[in-house]
């Protein structure tokens, strides 16, 4: 139990990047109805693509529990190329929505200053879909190996600390409007991605087997003395 809410607390800080999403559309909000309009197009759009990602990566988590026990050779080549595959995969994908630029906020609006304000800034959408999805598998990995309140402080430091302050000085404080939002919302989750490529190339992954084999055996004990009662 003490296991499971420790993972738990950090699973609830490390969600805290979807909040950071939320305070940067309030953030928009003060921008105008205009800035408002068109961020909604990439934001919800972003949103529906991520969730392929982020299914991949609590699949990804789920299989590294099973697979890490027994071999963490195996599970390292899993890793990898889950993370390649989905380099590639969405990084096609991110070329996609830049290309069907048009079409993507033609589904949302036909106002000509919406688009206009839309096509400024879709390049740097279309990166962001990329940096997102890069994230959500590497949070996968996080989770498969126990790591959610590293996780948690990564996504909190890059996000709240750095984040939302730079998004908002450049963005109001130096009148560089939505297209600075965009583009500075891209620096902490880039700064993520690496943080953490770094953080997991460096853990000892044999110790975190030889932890969960040990909890394993202490919860078989502990269920055996259970059955003898």
């Amino acid at each position: 139990m003490k296991e499971f809410l420790y993972l738990g607390f950090g699973g609830v800080v490390a969600q805290c990047e979807w909040v950071f999403w939320e305070a940067v559309g309030l953030l928009v909000g003060s921008l105008g109805v205009v800035s408002l309009s068109v961020h909604t197009i990439p934001n919800q759009t972003i949103m529906t693509f991520c969730m392929i990602p982020f299914s991949f990566g609590i699949a990804l988590a789920i299989r590294m529990g099973i697979s890490l026990p027994i071999s963490v050779k195996r599970t390292k080549i899993l890793v990898i190329f889950v993370l390649f595959f989905s380099m590639v995969v969405f990084g096609l994908v991110s070329i996609g929505v830049y290309i069907y630029r048009r079409s993507i906020v033609a589904l949302f609006t036909s106002n000509q200053e919406v688009q206009e304000l839309a096509e400024l800034i879709f390049v740097k959408v279309a990166l962001f879909n990329f940096n997102i999805a890069i994230f959500a598998i590497l949070a996968g990995i996080a989770t498969g190996l126990g790591k959610q309140w590293l996780l948690g402080i990564i996504n909190f430091i890059f996000l709240w600390i750095f984040g939302l302050p730079i998004i908002y000085y450049k963005s109001i404080v130096c009148d560089g409007g939505l297209n600075a939002v965009w583009y500075w919302m891209n620096i902490p989750y880039l700064g993520m991605n690496i943080t953490l490529c770094i953080l997991f190339s460096y853990l000892d992954w044999y110790k975190i087997q030889k932890q969960i084999i040990n909890n394993e055996n202490n919860n078989n004990n502990n269920e055996e003395e259970v059955e003898e009662e």
